[in-house]
């Protein structure tokens, strides 16, 4: 299995207590957040934030599965897919170690 550590997830910014964005995201999805990839994490933070900055009282589960679909990774982590013929919103993803 993958899971993404306590500190790897914190070094993307995500802060405890979580918003409630990521709760709602969390609920809906139905994954711990170790179970969700680094990458993963990427793209949910990255949304937040750009909701923050262009859309601050909009941030709703439903406009993140319209724009991301969760797919499994072969060692059983989830990550997210931006959905078929989307661009992609967060791009140049650095690694996390």
């Amino acid at each position: 299995m993958v899971y993404t550590s306590t500190p790897q997830i914190l070094a993307l910014g995500l802060k405890f207590p979580l918003t409630i964005f990521v709760r709602d995201l969390q609920r809906y999805i139905k994954v711990a957040p170790s179970q969700l990839v680094a990458g993963g994490w990427h793209v949910v933070l990255g949304l937040e934030a750009l909701c923050d900055l262009f859309t601050p009282d909009s941030r709703e589960v439903e406009d993140f599965s319209a724009l991301y679909v969760m797919r499994n990774t072969k060692e059983n982590g989830h990550f997210f897919a931006t959905r078929s013929g989307l661009k992609k919103l967060i791009v140049n993803l650095a690694d996390i170690d």
